[in-house]
């Protein structure tokens, strides 16, 4: 049973450890990134945003890909009810003294707009993905 324990402790711990494999190096390389993601939802490519995200982002591929999976069930939805894609406008960036940064982003269709925002953390590797959302109040960006 010890045997056990530890080699579940050990495969805990080495998935934990295996999210991030690489790192942004500066803001600029960020703000790069920030803008392609936002591009990339615009034209609903999310398998290749996501993709994207998996090497510097710290969660483990099953729950980037859980994300992604949920991402995509609305593509039906996207495509059905809010016309064809306008385009990407950053709204709103914030640097917490290159600790935190954040870009939030207008996603703009015919029909309707989304908000989206990707977060970084500046850890002992470099500038990481710390985290992605996305929804439709973007008028909470007025405040």
């Amino acid at each position: 049973m010890k045997k056990f324990t530890l080699l579940l402790v050990t495969f805990l711990i080495s998935t934990i450890t295996i999210g991030q494999i690489k790192k942004f190096k500066d803001i600029s390389e960020v703000q790069t990134f920030a803008k392609k993601t936002a591009n990339d939802f615009l034209n609903m490519n999310f398998e290749t945003a996501f993709n994207d995200m998996k090497p510097y982002w710290a969660l483990n591929e099953t729950e980037v890909d859980s994300i992604r999976i949920k991402t995509e069930s609305f593509k039906e939805y996207f495509t059905t009810n809010f016309g064809k894609a306008v385009d990407v406008v950053k709204v709103k960036e914030t640097n917490l003294k290159n600790v935190l940064y954040r870009e939030v982003y207008a996603i703009r269709f015919e029909n309707f707009i989304l908000r989206m925002r990707i977060s970084f953390y500046q850890n002992s590797i470099g500038w990481a993905v710390k985290g992605f959302e996305w929804d439709d109040d973007i008028y909470a960006e007025l405040d």
